[in-house]
């Protein structure tokens, strides 16, 4: 055992060097890949407290879908998903045919120049549009596209309201 201890002693005495280089790289790597490992753990844990703050939660979302409003067929809207925020939505006129007592047209104005035009559509499946046309810088005009339809009975002889959505494209 003596001779063992002194043979080992006399090979780390001739290679110093090497040993003292050895250690300090090995020292070198661990401490980066405990930094490294450090750092990954605390961007995790704060990646996981920003999901679960509903007010990012509701940023992002709101980010990610495209803002709409639901509205009347006599231009109330009934529910706003962000929709008049974006486009500071000034009013909606629907254009009625009394004689056929259904909506012929909307014409939608906002107070924000949009390069493309909102998509509309009708919730209640009643109605079909054909392309918005662009009015002035602030106006788009949906015209209904003509469908033969019989309607046997109607509530007090009126049609009732339907119901549309509006979705701004960005």
């Amino acid at each position: 055992m003596k001779k063992l201890i002194a043979t080992l002693t006399e090979i780390l005495s001739r290679n110093v060097d090497f040993v003292v280089k050895t250690v300090t790289i090995g020292g070198t790597v661990l401490a980066m890949l405990s930094v490294i490992l450090y750092l990954q753990s605390d961007i995790e844990k704060k990646i996981n407290e920003k999901l679960s703050d509903p007010k990012f939660v509701k940023q992002i979302a709101a980010e990610i879908k495209s803002p709409s409003i639901i509205f009347l067929s006599d231009g109330n809207a009934i529910h706003d998903d962000g929709g008049s925020e974006f486009v500071y939505l000034d009013k909606i006129v629907p254009e009625y045919d009394d004689k056929k007592m259904r909506v012929v047209g909307i014409t939608i104005t906002t107070k924000q120049f949009m390069k493309n035009p909102p998509i509309l559509s009708s919730i209640d499946g009643e109605e079909y549009f054909q392309e918005a046309k662009r009015v002035d810088t602030f106006k788009w005009e949906y015209k209904t596209i003509e469908l033969d339809r019989v309607y046997w009975s109607l509530p007090n002889d009126k049609m009732p309201l339907g119901r549309y959505k509006l979705e701004i494209v960005r």
